[in-house]
């Protein structure tokens, strides 16, 4: 897309963690510049390229087909309210979105399979609450390629008939008020995931099929929770013993035939992709006095992703390097951050780097650090 110098700023600037766009400019000049491109990166003039990013839907579609090169998707369905009003905080609380008439982003986020990382992020033509919204952009794809990884909510009969008659992979998380609560499932898969004792099982229902699973640490945890409440009046017996019998239990439909422990690690994919975007939403709204209309906000949104892409090839770096229980991507970033590049008199010093870095960079199989 044009303005690409202020998305690669964005980028670089952002890619640890939220900075307003005011502090985009100072945070930009105390970075090294390789590439030796001149950004412009006033509020005002970030404010008037996010604009057009969001209006320049052919050069999202070039960056989306390069990303999109011979990969099967998990694609998930995201939307969030946002607000144009610095007003927002004083009527909208995060989660009550009955509360307020806003505006929505609806989105299908394409991820590869294989690869783990953020390939395409599309508008949806409704919103997610009608998940057929979703099922155009199965079309041109193979039913062995993509899987909709559906977030926790109740759907209509007639849309799961109408994904499962397209033949759409599908998994979707049920709420616990679901009739699908009562259904009999012998756990008799015990897994471990996280350092966590996860029971599931599985059962056949026609052409689709039930999991259920109960995370061990959590369940004891919302029984005392249950306890202290009853104990303390602030929940009667019986609604006790109903929500006792839920506790730890996430319970999930789903099209697909696979072992539980499989379809737990598919569906634990959308956790990081969950709060990427929580962020990114707070993001959006922090950022509202320069974000002047839709398209803004719809270029927020693109270098948002372009920003998690980077985000999970950092994260698959690490742990491909066995680093994962050691280092965040943050936590990397924080830590060749210490290594300085002083110019003056047209010599540059480099201070900063260590043997202990050294080693990490070798560890990560990249070069990262000057001679």
């Amino acid at each position: 897309p044009d303005h690409w110098p202020e998305i690669v700023a964005l980028l670089f600037t952002r890619i640890a963690g939220y900075l307003p766009l005011t502090c985009v400019e100072a945070s930009w000049e105390m970075l090294d510049n390789p590439l030796d491109i001149r950004p412009d990166c006033s509020p005002e003039s970030l404010s008037a390229a996010l604009r057009a990013i969001g209006d320049d839907r052919i050069g999202q579609e070039m960056i989306f087909d390069h990303l999109c090169a011979g990969d099967r998707y998990l694609i998930y369905d995201l939307s969030f309210p946002f607000s144009l009003s610095d007003n927002l905080p004083f009527g909208y609380r995060g989660d009550d979105d009955d509360d307020i008439a806003l505006p929505r982003a609806n989105l299908a986020l394409f991820s590869g399979r294989e690869t783990g990382l953020p390939a395409m992020l599309c508008p949806l033509a409704g919103p997610v609450e009608d998940v057929t919204a979703l099922l155009p952009f199965m079309d041109g794809l193979d039913p062995e390629d993509a899987i909709l990884i559906l977030g926790r909510r109740s759907i209509p009969e007639e849309a799961i008939e109408e994904i499962i008659d397209r033949e759409c992979p599908f998994l979707l998380p049920l709420p616990r008020d679901s009739i699908h609560q009562a259904a009999r499932i012998r756990l008799d898969d015990p897994f471990m995931y996280r350092k966590r004792l996860i029971r599931g099982g599985k059962k056949k229902m026609g052409d689709r099929t039930l999991y259920l699973f109960v995370d061990e640490d959590l369940q004891l945890e919302e029984r005392k929770a249950i306890f202290r409440w009853l104990e303390e009046g602030a929940m009667a017996e019986e609604e006790a013993r109903e929500k006792e019998k839920l506790a730890g239990r996430f319970l999930f439909l789903s099209n697909l035939d696979e072992a539980p422990q499989e379809i737990y690690r598919l569906y634990r994919t959308r956790d990081l992709v969950e709060r990427y975007f929580d962020t990114l939403r707070d993001e959006i709204q922090a950022d509202v006095l320069y974000l002047e209309d839709q398209s803004a906000v719809y270029g927020h949104l693109f270098v948002g992703f372009l920003r998690l892409h980077l985000y999970c090839r950092l994260l698959k770096r690490i742990r491909a390097a066995g680093l994962g229980a050691d280092y965040s991507p943050e936590d990397l970033l924080l830590t060749f951050s210490r290594v300085l590049k002083v110019s003056y008199d047209g010599f540059d010093q480099i201070a900063g780097v260590s043997e202990d870095l050294r080693d990490l960079e070798e560890r990560l199989g990249a070069k990262i650090l000057p001679e």
